[in-house]
């Protein structure tokens, strides 16, 4: 309830922090600020009478004609709603018409494209989805292009007799089934693991590959990343509407979510199969060995999970870490800590153990350090400690030579601005298997070293960097070596994707030239990004970098030739 409280405070306006306050601090700051307001508030997908209490008690009635309009899919929720005041307002099926609309759109993209051979088997498929939009969408999306006859047909007869007989869900649940055995194999395995995250939440796609590599669910292919194989299989989940996207960056998805009746779905199947147990009926799982195991507590002092927990391979938590050890863990490949705000240092203490662990993600402030025994998982591939407090890494860390992603946090208090050791430390340089590095710090006064640093990581694809500028630094001292340190990292063979961002404690009025700086030929670089920072003309090389596909830089000033040469790169997107 707390991030739901959190939602509504940021989006009515409440401008000061509220991740520190409870649930009872965000209730009392929200009817402070709605007293003298007249508000219209739409909550969607309330689950429990207890939530719709909670959200009451915070959006007091002013008698200044606000509003508050909820969804449910509970009857029981809906009419407690509206208990004393208010209308419930039942969802009618849609219209034929409109569900014939729907259905060919998504199909053929134009009910003009639309087949006439197909118009007989069309109407018995739309019969059968009885107006409801996910169904009518998940069919459309399961056919879609397709012009074949017979395959419709067999999609047809795969739903099964009349739905007439059946209920809504029962109906809905065999056209969901027609689209999940439709997948390639290795697709229904990465689909099953969206049963790892709660409801509503909002899932990367970076993350989801990459755990879906080193559960070994995806392998390289010829001419293709085992990342870009993950990465058709997120796109084709979208196309086929069992996955909705979210956040989109450059033409690209970055996140996504899944409706809720779909993740009901999924998470049925996951529990059929035994692919994913979720806490809360893993005592109904002690006759069969957990696989994969996801922890969603509300609870701050919450119980260890029972049960033999020696053969998971894959552990997500959400809400509290509680009093869980990681040594019932030793079979761990994937261990996702990214949600859990209460973790402690002295969680990880036993974290060396976990020897055949490939993915891990931390995420709580309260870790201020790793273990030295980090450099005993030998197999670590993907490292994320964004959202911890880690200043320095330990120099254990150069032995994960198969470390290939390291993602560190991307602010840094400002009286530690001096002390930005992650780059001129000897250590990064040290990982040679690195093919990302994303947030780390940078400080002008001590700009060459990681040069240096850099130079030595041979199979660096994606780098991300912030230069920091502490408040006693001039930046006319420096200025001429951070021209040198970008333009370096554009003219680098082995990029694609470049981010600089400055950070400064004061504002820095000085302009960046990238004129001389020009990527090798050919350019392998698809993203250039410089944030905060104002460069003082489009550099004339932009035009003959065939695969640039994002640029987001700042321009001191808009010129008719800065206009030009944007207008005539050939590729980018964005």
């Amino acid at each position: 309830m707390k991030n739901v409280l959190r939602d509504i405070a940021e989006r009515v306006g409440i401008s000061h922090s509220t991740s520190n306050d409870d649930e009872r601090r965000l209730i009392d700051r929200l009817r402070d600020h709605l007293q003298n307001e007249k508000y219209l508030i739409v909550i969607d997908d309330i689950w429990s009478t207890e939530a719709w209490e909670t959200i009451r008690d915070a959006l007091l009635n002013n008698d200044h004609g606000s509003r508050i309009i909820t969804t449910t899919r509970n009857s029981t929720v809906a009419s407690h709603c509206c208990s004393g005041t208010g209308y419930v307002y039942k969802m009618k099926p849609l219209s034929p018409a409109d569900s014939r609309s729907l259905f060919l759109q998504r199909a053929f993209g134009s009910e003009d494209l639309f087949p006439p051979h197909l118009e007989n088997v069309s109407g018995g498929i739309l019969q059968k989805c009885e107006g409801l939009p996910l169904a009518i969408i998940t069919m459309s999306s399961l056919l879609a292009d397709q012009t074949a006859e017979e395959e419709w047909n067999r999609a047809l007869a795969a739903i099964g007799s009349s739905l007439a007989k059946e209920s809504h869900a029962e109906a809905l649940t065999k056209i969901l089934s027609l689209s999940y055995f439709d997948l390639p194999h290795p697709m229904r395995t990465c689909l099953l693991y969206f049963s790892a995250f709660p409801e509503d939440h909002i899932i990367k796609k970076r993350n989801l590959i990459h755990k879906w590599i080193a559960e070994g669910f995806i392998h390289e292919e010829p001419h293709r990343s085992a990342y870009g194989v993950g990465e058709s299989y997120f796109y084709g989940f979208i196309n086929r509407s069992l996955i909705q996207a979210h956040d989109i960056k450059y033409g690209q998805v970055e996140t996504c979510k899944v409706h809720d009746i779909i993740l009901d779905f999924i998470t049925c199947k996951a529990s059929e199969e035994n692919f994913m147990t979720t806490y809360g009926d893993a005592e109904h799982r002690k006759k069969h060995k957990i696989r994969r195991l996801s922890v969603m507590s509300r609870y701050s002092e919450m119980a260890a999970v029972p049960g033999d927990l020696s053969h998971v391979r894959s552990l997500a938590m959400f809400g509290n870490f509680g009093q869980n050890s990681l040594l019932s863990f030793p079979a761990l490949r994937v261990l996702d800590l990214g949600e859990c705000r209460d973790l402690e240092n002295s969680h990880l203490t036993n974290i060396g153990k976990l020897f055949l662990l490939k993915y891990l993600r931390l995420g709580s402030d309260k870790i201020t350090e790793l273990p030295c025994k980090i450099g005993d998982l030998q197999y670590l591939e993907t490292l994320d400690i964004k959202g911890t407090t880690i200043a320095k890494l330990p120099s254990t860390i150069t032995r994960l030579q198969r470390l290939t992603r390291l993602y560190v946090d991307y602010m840094s208090p400002s009286e530690s601005m001096e002390n930005c050791a992650n780059l001129s430390d000897g250590i990064i340089g040290q990982l040679q298997s690195l093919e990302e590095l994303e947030n780390v710090h940078v400080c002008p006064s001590r700009i060459k070293m990681p040069l240096v640093e850099l130079d030595k990581l041979t199979n660096l694809r994606t780098l991300s960097v912030s230069i920091l500028y502490p408040l006693h630094f001039c930046h006319a001292d420096g200025a001429e070596d951070v021209g040198r340190f970008v333009g370096i990292l554009i003219s680098s063979c082995n990029l694609h994707h470049l981010r600089i961002d400055y950070m400064a404690e004061l504002t820095i009025w000085g302009l960046l030239s990238l004129e001389s700086w020009r990527p090798t030929t050919p350019s392998v670089l698809l993203e250039i990004s410089i944030t905060n920072y104002h460069i003082d003309k489009v550099p004339n090389w932009m035009i003959s970098p065939v695969n640039l596909r994002a640029l987001d830089i700042s321009l001191y000033r808009m010129g008719p030739e800065d206009v030009e040469i944007l207008g005539a790169m050939p590729v980018c997107f964005s």
